[in-house]
């Protein structure tokens, strides 16, 4: 082994640490106290660590910090402002703190991979990035073999998404697919359906660029395709079994997705999911007036009456099926609508892409502000949503 390879694996050794205690499921089973999950403390021992063994990726976090302190200061007041409009309105304010915790964590994501990009570190992103996978591959075969898992696995799986996509930058194509594997791994533990949608947008992207997939005088484009048969061979008797044994990871996995199909082709309506999330936007056009200004944070206090407009539909209507509600209903359509269209047209006119890359990037983004409030509340997931905003915003130059 040489020493070149040593020093890369000692530098993985500290990903993986930050994976475990900061941007993974596995967190949540270390910090949790009480029912609670205590990300303070997650942040005390991840501080401790970097003291006790500094390393670049720390420096990074750092120099992020210093360089934008200004920025996350104002931010991180605001975000405030926003925490105590939802307690005075009526919310618990443990509720809108645990939302202004998650938020900002989005915050900092935005712009520490904007950092990353702008400086050519992209490789600390994408290399995190990967860990943040292997970790959560880890969390979930934790929580499969204690019967922890319900009807759905939620995992960062927007880190294998940035990563894959950072490594084709680079052309280093045997780190993307490997990133490829991870996310189709993630997606098939987590049983939602719009993640196999992010796998096919990386693998278009990436076999876009198939003549450029060698490694010596070998095409990856064939070996990629290849490398998965044994993995989904091996793989779907076990996972066909898991979801056999469950009807709410059965309907969850293959229900829904037929309900919507058969909806398609009109053979029948909306799933109660789906007709949910469509009554979001309904509600949101017909009521905009209800939104324009902001509800503060805090969506656990709006669970059961967000609207009496929401009695309609059989499930009980949340803030985060729906990234784009969660924005809107929380921020007021003042701040969030703007704030989503500055993003958008951020990736619009992000001389960094060209229009095939752009139309594919879009296509993730709608689908995480469709789908996924949640991006937005989980704190090892609203660290990746911040920085794949920052990805397809941030103007850099990239190799051709």
């Amino acid at each position: 082994m040489t020493s070149a390879t040593k020093s890369n694996m000692i530098g993985m050794q500290h990903f993986l640490v930050y994976g475990i205690l900061l941007f993974s499921g596995i967190s949540n089973i270390l910090f949790e106290v009480g029912g609670l999950y205590i990300f303070e403390l997650a942040l005390v021992c991840a501080a401790i660590y970097s003291v006790l063994f500094p390393n670049s990726l720390y420096y990074l976090f750092v120099e992020c910090l210093r360089e934008n302190s200004h920025e996350l200061f104002m931010l991180a007041l605001c975000l405030t402002f926003f925490m105590l409009v939802g307690w005075a309105t009526g919310g618990s304010l443990a509720n809108a703190y645990t939302d202004f915790r998650s938020n900002f964590v989005v915050i900092f994501g935005y712009f520490f991979a904007s950092y990353c990009l702008r400086n050519e570190r992209g490789s600390y992103l994408s290399s995190l990035g990967v860990a943040t996978g292997v970790c959560s591959l880890i969390y979930w075969a934790y929580m499969y073999k204690y019967g922890l898992i319900e009807t759905k696995f939620a995992v960062p799986v927007i880190s294998c998404v940035i990563a894959a996509l950072i490594y084709r930058e680079n052309f280093n194509y045997k780190m993307a697919v490997a990133s490829i594997l991870l996310l189709v791994l993630m997606s098939a533990v987590a049983f939602y359906r719009q993640y196999w949608l992010y796998v096919v947008v990386v693998m278009v992207l990436l076999f876009k660029n198939s003549s450029k997939l060698k490694v010596g005088r070998f095409n990856l484009f064939p070996v990629l395709l290849l490398s998965m048969i044994p993995i989904l061979l091996i793989g779907y008797e076990f996972f066909f079994n898991v979801v056999a044994g469950s009807e709410s990871l059965y309907i969850q996995s293959f229900g829904k997705t037929q309900d919507l199909l058969n909806y398609i082709d009109g053979y029948s309506g909306l799933s109660e999911s789906d007709a949910i999330r469509a009554g979001y936007f309904e509600y949101m056009a017909q009521f905009w007036y209800k939104i324009l200004l902001p509800h503060g944070l805090g969506y656990k206090s709006y669970f059961d009456a967000i609207d009496p407009w929401f009695g309609q539909y059989l499930i009980e209507a949340n803030t985060i099926d729906s990234l784009f509600f969660y924005i809107n209903f929380h921020y007021g359509l003042v701040v969030g609508l703007p704030l989503i269209l500055y993003f958008l047209y951020s990736l619009i006119t992000n001389p960094s892409y060209n229009i095939f890359e752009k139309i594919s990037l879009l296509g993730i983004f709608s689908v995480i502000m469709l789908f996924d409030g949640a991006q937005a509340t989980v704190i090892p997931r609203s660290f990746w949503l911040g920085a794949y905003v920052a990805f397809i915003s941030t103007r850099r130059k990239i190799r051709n």
